[in-house]
């Protein structure tokens, strides 16, 4: 079972395919509840892997919000794919072609790491993407200025070497000894400050719209095009937990809140873990 399986699961209850007669939305949502309190006894007993109730619990009102609605699904993703190809195409000499390489490794980023987007607009390029004793690492500032540290997959460093490549850089992964800069560039000079939210949100709306003409479904296209960056967080997090990951390791890469769930859980998830479980996530190219 998948998140995709419950979703389809409350639609057939809400149609009225399980039952009698159609269900409410607050009937389906205490009977997803339920199941899922049994799916977290299944895992804790080791019968089964992973609950696949848990994304579409909601979380606290200061969180974010966790909407099944607001992912990807796989052939979604293809139609991405297909356009960030597209964007490899665009001469990077040109400010169109800065802008294409920004928006393609901006969106791989989010997909690999879960990140929200002010906390990739805030960090810096030196600084933020070290090299630790067991690989590089990406030091991340949280919600409340609470730092965090999420390992790198190669996929990521892959990502960041041919966007840095494409802004001109001389070394292939951040240096000590390069300029101070954020780790998203602007297209034109140098910033001393982030890039505005507004900016980001304007090339990732003209990408989403551009990657929905790539599906032949209508409704998922029209899903597309109201896709935004943090639809991109939610889909990382999907992904990970559809192959297999741990919750309390997808809680920890998110960054979450969750209620019942404490900073100590977290204090025991020792970095080899959180590598390893950085590894079960789909490779992006």
């Amino acid at each position: 079972m998948t998140i995709e399986t419950v979703h389809a699961y409350e639609q057939a209850m809400m149609a009225g395919h399980v039952g009698s007669k159609p269900l409410s939305k607050q009937y389906v949502d205490e009977a997803s509840v339920v199941l899922s309190s049994m799916f977290s006894l299944l895992v804790q007993s080791e019968y089964i892997r992973r609950n696949p109730f848990v994304l579409r619990e909601r979380t606290e009102p200061t969180e974010d919000d966790t909407s099944l609605e607001r992912y990807l699904d796989n052939e979604q993703l293809d139609a991405l794919f297909t356009e960030t190809d597209a964007l490899r195409d665009v001469d990077p000499r040109t400010e169109a072609g800065l802008k294409a390489a920004r928006t393609r490794f901006l969106l791989l980023w989010i997909l690999i790491t879960g990140a929200r987007i002010s906390e990739v607009l805030k960090s810096p390029m030196k600084g933020g993407v070290v090299l630790a004793d067991d690989g590089w690492v990406w030091k991340i500032v949280r919600k409340g200025r609470k730092k965090g540290e999420i390992p790198l997959r190669s996929d990521a460093l892959d990502a960041l070497r041919d966007y840095r490549r494409c802004f001109g850089y001389d070394y292939s992964l951040p240096s000590e000894y390069e300029d101070d800069a954020f780790l998203i560039l602007p297209v034109r000079g140098k910033s001393i400050k982030p890039l505005s939210r507004s900016i980001i949100w304007r090339d990732l709306k003209e990408f989403f719209a551009r990657a929905s003409a790539h599906l032949d479904s209508p409704e998922k296209a029209a899903k597309m095009q109201r896709a935004s960056a943090h639809w991109l967080r939610h889909t990382a997090a999907t992904q990970l937990l559809n192959e297999g990951a741990t919750m309390r390791f997808v809680q920890k890469l998110l960054g979450h809140n969750h209620v019942g769930t404490t900073s100590s859980i977290y204090d025991h998830l020792e970095r080899k873990e959180f590598r390893r479980e950085m590894e079960k996530g789909r490779q992006f190219r």
